[in-house]
C-alpha cells in the first residue's frame, strides 16, 4: 500500500511518526514527524511506477506545501523525472525519490547499516585520525542507501559490516555531490551512476 511506502521512508530516516494523514486516498500524504527533539511536517507525493513525475506535481506539491504549512516535501514512486521537473523541485525544495527502495533495504543481508554519524563522533573521527574531511573515502549522495537513510553532501556516514569470520568492521564515508544528469538522459544513454563505496580506498581505511 501507498502508506506503507510513506512510513518506510520515515523509518529509515530515523524519524518518529507522530501523525499521518492521508490528504488524497493513495496519493498525497501530509506528515508530522520528530527526529532528536526537532518536530517538522512533510508534504509527500506518492506516484505511480508507470507514470512520468513532470513540473506540475512539483508544484501541486509546493502548494500543498503553502497550504499545510509543511517545511519540506518529497515526491516518490515515477518511471522518470523530466529534466524541467528536476530543476524546479530543487529550486523549490521538493526531494525526488523516483528510484527510492520500496522496501526498507537493510533488511537484506547482504546491505549493511549506514547511518549518518554526529558531530561529537564526526569531531572524534577526524581528531583520532588526524585526516580531514574531504581526505575520506567519498560516496555519492545518488547512492541507494544514502538516499534511503537521507544523507546530503558534506555528511559522513558511518558503515557496519557484520561477517561470521571477520566480526564487525566499521567504515566511514564522505557524503559528495553526483554530477547532475537529468535521469531521462541516464536511461536514454545508458549512464549508470556509481553506487556504494570507493573499492579502491576500501584496504587503506579498514581500520576506521
Amino acid at each position: 500500500m501507498e502508506i506503507d511506502k510513506v512510513r518506510t521512508l520515515f523509518s529509515l530516516r530515523g524519524y518518529n511518526i507522530v501523525d499521518l494523514k492521508e490528504v488524497v486516498k493513495g496519493t498525497l500524504f501530509v506528515v508530522d514527524v520528530e527526529r532528536g527533539g526537532v518536530s517538522q511536517r512533510f508534504v509527500v507525493r506518492v506516484v505511480p511506477p508507470n507514470k512520468v513525475v513532470g513540473t506540475a506535481m512539483i508544484r501541486e506539491v509546493r502548494d500543498k506545501m503553502e497550504e499545510f504549512k509543511a517545511d519540506r516535501g518529497a515526491i516518490i514512486g515515477g518511471k522518470r523525472s523530466t529534466p524541467n521537473a528536476e530543476e524546479v523541485a530543487e529550486e523549490g525544495g521538493v526531494e525526488l525519490l523516483v528510484d527510492y527502495p520500496r522496501f526498507n533495504i537493510f533488511e537484506h543481508e547482504l546491505v549493511p547499516k549506514h547511518e549518518v554519524i554526529s558531530e561529537e563522533e564526526r569531531r572524534w573521527l577526524l581528531e583520532t585520525f588526524h585526516v580531514r574531511e574531504d581526505q575520506l573515502p567519498k560516496i555519492k549522495d545518488t547512492d541507494p542507501a544514502v538516499k534511503a537513510i537521507g544523507a546530503k553532501p558534506g555528511d559522513v556516514i558511518k558503515i557496519t559490516r557484520k561477517s561470521p569470520t571477520a566480526g564487525e568492521t566499521i567504515f566511514y564515508r564522505y557524503v559528495v555531490k553526483a554530477k547532475y544528469v537529468p535521469q531521462i538522459a541516464r536511461e536514454e544513454y545508458g549512464l549508470v551512476e556509481e553506487g556504494g563505496e570507493e573499492e579502491a580506498a576500501e584496504e587503506e581505511w579498514e581500520e576506521l
